[in-house]
This record gives structure tokens, sequence and C-alpha cells, in this order.
């Protein structure tokens, strides 16, 4: 109190320097308070532009141009479709090996850990919604490209007929589709996928009108992790 009164004594003697001097101080505060939101804008999930840098997207970004690099956090992370929930979309990822005819690969995240091209690639597919109700294979694969080519502008997207490749590519990840016939997807997806699995050491294997769960799909195709260094299988009911 003493050290306020002879404050307050000079206030009053000098009403409009004090309010001038109480106005720069919340301008101040307001400058500082709007600095550490900026700060916290830029930080991994926050708001920040899209901007691809050596291949991949800022942290953070909002954008389609790209994908985010895997942020080692659990629970819901940004990427580039919103707010990533674990558990929507299952990822099978291992260590491959080194062999005499193949390099060892590194451990990819999940979508547990982050976001990474392949888990971006697995939402988008299965975000799809052909706009003809048609189950012919090849219009369909046709719509799904450009479905990818308008969620990744700035990647290449390629479609294939032949069949030592995928039925879709979004830059090194190989999207495979297999329709559910009398004989499963399962063989379909072990005679092929692995001819092309040099060019593509990641896999979206989507199953085209499954009748059971994705825990089986997975445990059918468990033989394709030897081939491909990450993998997801997606539903498409």
């Amino acid at each position: 109190m003493f050290i306020l009164q002879p404050i307050l004594n000079w206030a009053n003697e000098n009403p409009l320097l004090f309010a001038a001097m109480a106005g720069l101080a919340f301008v101040a505060v307001l400058l500082l308070a709007m600095l550490l939101l900026m700060a916290k804008s830029s930080e991994p999930g926050g708001s920040g532009t899209a901007k691809i840098l050596g291949g991949q997207v800022a942290p953070g970004s909002s954008g389609t141009a790209g994908y985010s690099a895997g942020s080692g956090r659990k629970g819901p992370t940004q990427s580039i479709f919103g707010k990533w929930h674990p558990g929507i979309i299952r990822s099978s990822v291992d260590f491959a090996p080194e062999t005499p005819t193949r390099p060892g690969s590194l451990k990819i995240a999940n979508e547990e850990t982050g976001v990474n091209l392949l888990g971006a690639v697995a939402e988008s597919v299965s975000n799809f919604r052909a706009p003809s109700e048609s189950s012919d294979d090849p219009s369909y694969r046709a719509e799904l490209a450009d479905h990818l080519r308008k969620a990744f502008p700035g990647l290449s997207v390629g479609l294939y007929v032949a069949q030592n490749r995928p039925s879709v590519s979004v830059e090194k990840v190989a999207v495979e589709l297999q329709r559910h016939g009398d004989k499963g997807p399962e063989k379909a997806f072990l005679d092929k996928c692995p001819a092309y699995a040099k060019d593509f050491p990641e896999l979206v294997a989507v199953v085209l009108e499954p009748r059971f769960s994705r825990e089986k799909y997975e445990n059918g195709l468990s033989l394709l992790k030897k081939h491909f260094r990450a993998m997801a299988v997606v539903l498409k009911y």
C-alpha cells in the first residue's frame, strides 16, 4: 500500500499521461498474446498452411497437396484431411529384414503415432464414393485414380492395367483393388502384389464388396508383410 500510494498520487496529478501509459501497456500485452498464439499455431497439429518440404507437407497442414510426417504422438493428430482418429483404418507395419535381394527397410509409423503417405492414401480411398453404382472394375479404377489426383495434386498418381503393376498408385504407394468373389480376394492379392513390391514398397489392399471383418482379411493377407514394408487394408462396402 505504501508503494501504491505514490503511484496513485502521481496518476491523480497526471491523468492524461497515466492514461497514455496504460494504453501502451495494454497494446504491448495484446501483441505478446498474438505472438504466442502464432507460435503455437506453427507447431505440429496447428493450423499452418500446407507446404511441401522435401516431398512432405509441414506438420499441421490442412491442405491436400501432400502428406504429414509421423509426429510420434498418440491420439488424434492433424492430417491433410483434418483430425486423424486412430483406429479408423488399421495399418500392418513391420520391419522388413535385409535379404540378398532386398535391403532392410526402416519401420514406418502408422496412424497411432502420426500420419504418413500410406495412411493418407488409405483414408482417401476409404472416403471415396464412386459417382455411379457400376461394378465395372476398369471404370471404378479410373474414377478412383481421378479422386486421388484431386486429393494429392502435387504427387504422381498412376493408373495401370498390366498384371505386374498395381491397380492405382500414389508415388510409391500401391493401391490394389480386388472384389470378393467365390474364392475370396486373398489369393488374388497374393498372386499379383509381390510382383511389383520392389517398385512399390507400401501397399493399400482394397477389398470391394467384402463379406467378412477387416481382421479376417488382414489374417489372410499376412503373407504379404514379407514383401511390403508397410500395408493397410481398406474394406469398401
